[in-house]
């Protein structure tokens, strides 16, 4: 693989941001699952090195990403929403169609399949399912509105609440509801809908125009299961993208752009953000974080809770290739301290471990005879050296983390301080 190919991979990662397995008897407690998309295998590491493998089933012209799959409360069933892109001519393109799956993993088997017939993309994530996983919010685009081939007899877009034990769909919200209309929704554009809440009564989801990146918010509307009314959010969580919540507090965390501080331009295909705000358990926002010389990308709770992981895109530089600059990862605490927490950085993820983080690592290959090296690290405190490799492998594709267990936090934790500056980042 060239340079050219290595940034190519690397885009590709960002925009969606996002080797040869052998099945291990598996272990117990905290576990991470690893995704290829390529090939659809999921690779369940636990704490203690083992490892279970799975493949998901996906088709031929199917594609899915980490961010497209939901689990249930211990990770036995996945679920998750694929478009298929059947080949075609010039004459007689390929019509693209979406399904539902609900797979379970040990058994290897889809339990259950709901078809939605053309569609040109669909979705479910980590927040998909109610409390109770009775049932699931699929989101679909049909169609670009006036596309003179769009079969108009549906909605350009839907949410559908669909029953995990029987299928059925037992709610509906598209672009023909009247409830839409009124609130003045995007309606001459693609939508796929964002879920981001779903409980027994109703949806938050954010209005995500289909098909464009590098949008810093959207809008976000609550959706009442039982009477049907739709009321717009105030900005906050559900307006923004890869928003962190810890349980145990009740705060989340997301990085956003503040037009009154200094930003960087970012060095590759992400929008401008500057800032790392937190939401309390009232719904009180703050900035606890703000770089003028990196772009923050995204925040998640680390090591029980004591600190937060922020990535840092590096800005721009005319004097190099697009995207060939290193990331970062850096730790802000409690008391308001900024640390390196990992350097020099291709593709990365991070997701909580029991007393501290797990760390996907990816090396690009440097040389036509190199092949992709992923590494899952396990750091069990915050001094950066108590660490383990759990998993290692080579190839040509990406790994991604698509889920972790849950992290319990500390007792008793302090707030974290209001507005750290971060200009020497």
């Amino acid at each position: 693989m060239n340079k050219k190919t290595n940034l190519t991979i690397l885009f590709t990662l960002v925009a969606l941001f996002v080797m040869g397995i052998v099945p291990a008897l598996a272990g117990g407690g905290w576990s991470v699952y690893l995704f290829e998309s390529t090939s659809g295998e999921l690779l369940r590491v636990y704490q203690d090195g083992t490892q279970e493998s799975h493949n998901i089933g996906l088709g031929e012209n199917q594609f899915i990403s980490s961010r497209d799959i939901a689990f249930n409360a211990d990770a036995s069933r996945e679920a998750y929403c694929v478009t298929t892109y059947p080949p075609g001519t010039a004459e007689a393109p390929g019509q693209p169609f979406s399904t539902f799956y609900l797979r379970d993993l040990a058994a290897e088997t889809n339990v259950l399949e709901v078809e939605f017939g053309s569609a040109i993309g669909c979705r479910t994530d980590s927040n998909s399912f109610n409390a109770d996983f009775s049932q699931i919010a699929i989101s679909v685009v049909n169609y670009f509105p006036g596309d003179a081939a769009a079969d108009t007899s549906k909605p350009s877009w839907q949410i559908q609440i669909i029953d995990t034990a029987t299928g059925a769909i037992v709610n509906e919200l598209n672009s023909n509801s009247p409830a839409v209309a009124a609130q003045g929704m995007i309606l001459d554009a693609p939508v796929l809908p964002d879920v981001n809440l779903f409980d027994s009564s109703q949806v938050v989801f954010a209005e995500v125009p289909y098909g464009i990146g590098g949008i810093p918010s959207v809008n976000a509307f609550r959706w009442q299961l039982s009477d049907g009314t739709l009321t717009p959010e105030p900005d906050g969580p559900h307006n923004h993208f890869n928003v962190d919540k810890l349980e145990a507090t009740g705060e989340s965390v997301w990085a956003a752009f503040d037009p009154g501080l200094p930003a960087a331009a970012p060095d590759g295909p992400v929008g401008q953000s500057n800032v790392i705000i937190l939401a309390d358990a009232s719904g009180a926002q703050r900035v606890i974080y703000h770089n003028g010389e990196w772009t923050p990308i995204t925040a998640k709770f680390i090591e029980e809770g004591q600190r937060i992981a922020i990535l840092l895109f590096p800005a721009y530089d005319p004097n190099q290739p697009v995207g060939a600059q290193p990331s970062k990862w850096v730790a802000l605490d409690r008391t308001g301290n900024i640390t390196d927490l990992q350097t020099d950085l291709e593709y990365s993820d991070i997701a909580p471990a029991p007393g501290g983080y797990a760390f996907l690592r990816t090396r690009l290959p440097q040389t036509e005879n190199e092949m992709v090296r992923t590494s899952l690290e396990y750091y069990s405190d915050n001094t950066g050296t108590n660490m383990a490799e759990l998993w290692s492998g080579e190839g040509t594709t990406i790994w991604e983390i698509t889920w972790s267990g849950p992290m319990t936090a500390l007792d008793n934790l302090p707030p974290f301080p209001t507005f750290v500056s971060a200009s020497n980042g």
